[in-house]
Formats: structure tokens, sequence, C-alpha cells
């Protein structure tokens, strides 16, 4: 004899297998399971090329540190001079600038832009209208039209 899988739960009959009776719970569960899945893949894709984007920023920042490197070595620096204000003032407003104090004989420049002047080999010469400054940038007081410049010069040249 045949069997019948109809059974009695309460006064409703349930038809077919457990596993049929629960596909559509067991269906509803895999698709939020893949679905959150799927958010975590894109999380971690999209993490990673984020990384990837800003790794490719701080290259693209590098190399044009350099460039600008490049550039003020065999440049150096211009800037037009401003009335009141010191050589010196108007270069470290624009630049990054290390000195070395000299008490009062002022302020050195040993760095600009990040491009070290290298002791007993070259240093950073300053100009004013084409001719190199009689006195410190930083007691030189500029008139609006100078044309203030810096060059780094080798010492064997002097």
């Amino acid at each position: 004899m045949a069997k019948n899988n109809v059974k009695k739960s309460g006064d409703v009959r349930m038809n077919g297998t457990w596993i049929q009776r629960i596909h559509p719970v067991f269906a509803a569960v895999t698709f939020i399971v893949v679905l959150a899945t799927s958010f975590g893949v894109v999380g971690v894709v999209l993490k990673d090329q984020s990384r990837e984007i800003r790794d490719l920023r701080n290259q693209v920042t590098q190399i044009k540190s350099d460039q600008k490197a490049v550039d003020v070595r065999e440049n150096g620096i211009s800037y037009e001079g401003k009335d009141g204000k010191t050589a010196m003032q108007l270069l470290e407003k624009k630049h990054e600038v290390e000195t070395k104090d000299y008490g009062d004989m002022g302020k050195f420049v040993i760095s600009i832009d990040g491009v070290k002047a290298t002791d007993g080999e070259n240093f950073w010469a300053f100009y004013v209208n084409g001719q190199m400054a009689s006195e410190g940038a930083s007691t030189f007081q500029t008139k609006d039209g100078d044309k203030i410049e810096w060059k780094l010069e080798a010492v064997s040249n002097y």
C-alpha cells in the first residue's frame, strides 16, 4: 500500500516533504546571506581600491615634490620685492625655508623647499636685481619692483 505524505497539523494539512515546506524560508535566508556577503566583498574591494588610490596620490605627490626640488636646484627661486618687507620674510612666506641664526649677522639660508646646501660644496646665494646682495636676507629691506633671486652656488666659484 502506498504511503500518503499528507500529515495533519492541527486542522491545517501540509503536503510534501520537509524540504519542500521550508524551501521559501531557505531561499529567503540564502538570498539574505548571499546579499550580505556580496556587500562585504564589495566593501573589501572598494577598501582595496581606496588604498591603491591613496598610494597612487602619495606617489604623484612625491614625484611632484622631487620635480620641484630638481627645478629649485637647477633654476633657483625668484620673487618680487615689497616695500617694508625683508627678502627673508618674503621667502619664508612663499617657500619652506630652513635657516641657521648667526646672531648679529642674521639668518643664513640652509634649505629652500627641501633643497639643502651642502657644507663646503655649495650655498644659497641671494641676489637683488641681478647683483649678489651685500647684506643678509633677514636685514635687506626690499622695495616694490625689486627682483629677488636665490641660487644654489658652488663654493669653489668664490
